[in-house]
């Protein structure tokens, strides 16, 4: 049977600057939460400019694929569709070519190595 639970949530940006953590280090985060990835994103705030993360988002429709892309529109990252055991290939669209995308910082190193149509063996 479903049980209800109260969760206590915490923003990214709060964490992160409690924690002192430096805008030098690298983060790769992975978001798989059921249609509430936007939320989630969302919850890093200034994190995302500051940091410029790469995250692994599963994004399963494309009215929340365009939701992200809006979200991500003025912050200079290029995105990549992942499809598992086959290929990353380079994207406009959200949502639309499977369900596990890239979303990578335009200036970081993962997004120069990941040219369209590299193999994951590539890659790793």
């Amino acid at each position: 049977s479903l049980v209800k639970r109260q969760v206590q949530a915490q923003r990214i940006d709060r964490i992160v600057a409690e924690e002192m953590i430096p805008g030098n280090m690298n983060l790769v985060v992975k978001i798989d939460v059921e249609m509430h990835e936007l939320e989630v994103l969302q919850g890093f705030g200034t994190v995302i400019n500051s940091h410029r993360p790469v995250f692994l988002v599963e994004i399963l429709t494309e009215t929340l694929g365009e939701k992200i892309l809006a979200l991500f529109d003025s912050l200079d990252y290029v995105f990549f569709a992942v499809n598992e055991g086959v290929d990353v290939k380079q994207v406009d669209e959200l949502g639309t070519f499977g369900r596990n995308y890239l979303l990578v910082p335009g200036d970081h190193k993962v997004a120069a190595m990941l040219d369209k149509g590299r193999s994951h063996s590539e890659l790793f």
